[in-house]
């Protein structure tokens, strides 16, 4: 029956009803007399047709109304119950009103968006937005399980790999943070792919602890894998091999190449720890220390790196004020030319006067801020420091000097050093033919193609270019001549040896000849002893470094050093400190 029809009967039925009602209330007010003679005028079965006929409708009115309206609101708060319930709806067609079809088909609505929601709250609280790994929560509710079952199984360990990606901050900063972002989500995609990560969302919805190896995002560029039922700590090795070859792959990021790499720390439990808390901190440290140790490496956690980290993270605090607090300070260790004495030449070095640690050398300090990114602001002070020093001895008698800065591999890929040195020459009112830039082997293939159009730029302004520690690092001798470099500077490591191994004094003839070919000047650095310094002279090695000659020495002294005509050997300490004359 539709529902045009039901409501075409109930409104025969109440006329009906009305119409009786009437005479019935026509019947209440006719006098009892009368009444009594109607009553007795009627039979006894036309009452009870009456009475029979009145029930009737009124239970059909009844019956109407239940199916009308009654039976729809009760099926309305039954799937009010069951959205409140969390149970699946999808079918209204029952509830034959159409108004009220379509205030269930709302309610439909209304709980598939609700499970929509609930479905969100669910990712915020259990993944990391940006690459859809689960987040640290997740992540430390999960190893807690993990280790919970493992105390029932005999010598079953669990694998803590703490991933950081190194120097992340320094191409967040240059490419962009929109670059970072998908840098993020692509090694997010290579960490699950090389672990075979499981789907974490899936697990919250069915946490039943799974046996699967797992990974989550930490925060910024931290990463946490989980490798679960080691038999041994070589498993964990070897899957942090695979890692960091799986990263050593060039991403193209919007059209540029970018090269990363990590850092992994490993805690190993129950040896390292038998908690989440004290895992983690574990493998953060071991992250800390491959990072101190080169980087693009792993380590296992051991107890005395405890120490370290604690002297690190003390460094790398006090490293944020040590400029403003005027804690650097440079030294310049004079490099002597043999053959041509009217040369004046300087590397300049810089220092650090702790306040409560004393004087720290760069080998400590320099790894840190290369790590946090702060290089960049010691890079800019020292090439100020440097030209403010060349500016400074020139309008002081001393017109012809060179000083050599190094440059870390993080301003060349990063940062914009050939902006800087424009700039610095040009508040310092200095020529570029008083500079020199010294470089690794190391950077100059960490990206090739930037390299090369740094030096190229810093060619074209005038600017000398030195490959330091030459022969320590891929030695490919094809980059001597793609790249466009004033001298070599070999390093201490072929120096040492030369008085009493031929092998070495072999090698250290075949660099010299070879750079002499090349057209390249020759410096060696670590040069301690006469001996040393006559097997050069005798190679024709025109340019020395090294203690034997002259330690750093404050700008005072090596302006002393400077006036005194490069007098070798020298012992720097005994030097007067100069004083430029007053007018």
């Amino acid at each position: 029956m539709t529902l045009k029809a039901k409501i075409l009967g109930l409104s025969v039925l109440v006329v009906l009803v009305s119409t009786a009602m009437t005479g019935l209330l026509a019947y209440i007010c006719i006098e009892t007399s009368a009444i009594e003679q109607i009553i007795q005028d009627l039979s006894g079965i036309t009452v009870a047709s009456f009475i029979i006929a009145t029930t009737v409708l009124i239970v059909l009115i009844y019956r109407l109304l239940y199916q009308i309206v009654i039976q729809p609101i009760k099926q309305l708060q039954t799937l009010a119950n069951k959205i409140s319930e969390g149970e699946e709806i999808c079918d209204v067609n029952t509830i034959e009103a159409s108004e009220l079809i379509t205030v269930g088909e709302s309610l439909v609505k209304m709980q598939q968006s609700l499970k929509a929601k609930d479905h969100e709250v669910k990712k915020l609280a259990y993944l990391d937005s940006l690459t859809g790994l689960p987040n640290k929560a997740t992540l430390v509710n999960s190893l807690n399980q993990m280790i919970d079952r493992a105390k029932n199984k005999h010598d079953t360990k669990i694998g803590v790999l703490f991933l950081n990606l190194d120097n992340f901050k320094t191409i967040n900063d240059s490419l962009g943070h929109k670059i970072g972002d998908i840098l993020l989500k692509k090694a997010a995609d290579r960490l699950n792919n090389c672990i075979c990560g499981q789907d974490f969302f899936a697990l919250s919805r069915h946490p039943k602890l799974s046996t699967k190896n797992l990974i989550a995002r930490l925060s910024g560029d931290e990463f946490m894998l989980l490798l679960i039922d080691l038999t041994s700590a070589q498993e964990a090795s070897s899957t942090a091999l695979r890692i960091l070859a799986t990263l050593a792959e060039p991403f193209l990021l919007n059209g540029n190449e970018v090269h990363i790499k990590a850092s992994i720390g490993i805690s190993i439990y129950p040896n390292d720890g038998n908690n989440a808390e004290v895992l983690i901190k574990n493998s953060d440290i071991a992250m800390h220390a491959a990072k101190s140790k080169g980087k693009n490496s792993y380590q296992f956690y051991d107890d005395s790196m405890n120490i370290h980290m604690a002297r690190r993270l003390e460094l790398e605090s006090g490293m944020r004020t040590a400029i403003e607090n005027n804690e650097f300070f440079l030294n310049y260790q004079p490099r002597v030319s043999i053959n041509d004495p009217s040369k004046r030449e300087f590397e300049a070095l810089i220092r650090w006067q702790h306040p409560t640690r004393g004087l720290i050398g760069p080998m400590e300090f320099i790894p840190i801020a290369e790590e946090t990114g702060f290089i960049q602001d010691i890079g800019e002070w020292i090439l100020d420091q440097a030209c403010q020093q060349i500016r400074f001895w020139r309008d002081n008698g001393m017109p012809n000097v060179l000083v050599s800065i190094n440059i870390s591999s993080i301003q060349i890929n990063y940062g914009s050093p050939v902006l800087s040195i424009k700039n610095m020459l040009s508040k310092h009112d200095i020529s570029s033919r008083h500079l020199e830039i010294e470089i690794t082997e190391s950077s100059l293939i960490e990206n090739e193609a930037v390299a090369i159009n740094l030096l190229t730029h810093l060619r074209n302004l005038g600017v000398a270019i030195a490959l330091d520690d030459f022969g320590t690092g891929y030695s490919s001798l094809s980059y001597l001549k793609r790249f466009p470099i004033d001298t070599l500077k070999i390093d201490r490591t072929f120096i040492q040896d030369i008085e009493k191994d031929q092998e070495s004094l072999k090698i250290l003839k075949s660099i010299i000849n070879l750079a002499h070919d090349l057209k390249l000047k020759i410096v060696a650095e670590g040069v301690e002893t006469r001996e040393q310094l006559d097997s050069l002279i005798e190679l024709n090695c025109e340019t020395i470094q090294g203690f034997y000659l002259a330690k750093p020495m404050l700008a005072e002294r090596a302006a002393s050093y400077y006036l005194n005509g490069f007098t070798l050997p020298v012992n720097s300490e005994q030097l007067p400190l100069y004083k430029p004359p007053t007018n």
